[in-house]
């Protein structure tokens, strides 16, 4: 944006700002979007396609659910659908345990694992028993998700497959990491972005700025599987 400030030319300045304000209705666009989370995002599933119990339903941390210091409060996030699906599925029988994998995000500060603070709030709450709930407090990323859910299966002698838990945009990284370290699991995928297929007059014009924190999740997410084939992680 501040490109047009340091070119002289009054031509070039025009070029410039129309590029930027282009740009700006570009990536605010819903429409476009929607196109470009479907191309990436894995299918939403129904509880009711799935017709076996697994033996563990696995789910991802990644900003559910953080502690506010000040009241000692729970501040629960967007991605806490994730969580929502899991005891629905242990309610309906879907899934016996629950692993939750979800460490301390932060390299620089200190903060209680959401992993552990899931399974205090669901045993606490009489959603899920607490002996029911497994938890790995050690991984910060997707894989490590994935290496130190195997441990804790392979230490439970878990042979078949599991249910793995996690956003529509999440899954495909996910996916790869877990096949990268061979552990056995079937996709369940929460929070998809796009429900339905919108055909009016404001979807396809009007600018909306929350499509920007779209974008930067499919970013986020590509980047990331970027630097995960460089890594050996998928």
């Amino acid at each position: 944006m501040g490109i047009p400030f340091f070119v002289k030319k009054k031509a070039l300045q025009i070029a410039f700002r129309l590029a930027a304000l282009l740009m700006l209705l570009a990536f605010t666009n819903s429409y476009l979007a929607r196109q470009a989370v479907q191309s990436w995002e894995e299918p939403l599933v129904s509880q009711s396609a799935i017709t076996k119990t697994y033996e563990v339903g696995i789910v991802l941390g990644g900003g559910l659910v953080q502690k506010d210091d000040s009241t000692g409060e729970l501040v629960f996030r967007g991605n806490t659908d994730r969580i929502l699906k899991a005891i629905e599925m242990y309610k309906t029988g879907k899934i016996r345990k629950l692993l939750i994998s979800g460490g301390n995000a932060s390299y620089f500060h200190y903060m209680i694992p959401e992993a552990q603070l899931l399974k205090t709030y669901l045993s606490e709450n009489d959603l899920i028993p607490a002996y029911d709930i497994w938890v790995d407090t050690v991984s910060r990323n997707t894989h490590e998700n994935a290496v130190e859910s195997k441990k804790i299966l392979t230490e439970a002698r878990i042979r078949g497959q599991s249910l793995l838990i996690t956003s529509s945009t999440h899954m495909r990284r996910s996916l790869a990491c877990f096949q990268k370290e061979e552990v056995a699991v079937i996709a369940f995928v929460s929070n998809q972005i796009y429900l339905n297929n919108r055909n009016d007059f404001e979807f396809y014009v009007v600018p909306k700025l929350e499509n920007l924190w779209v974008w930067n999740e499919l970013f986020h997410e590509w980047f990331g599987w970027f630097f995960y084939r460089i890594a050996g992680y998928i």
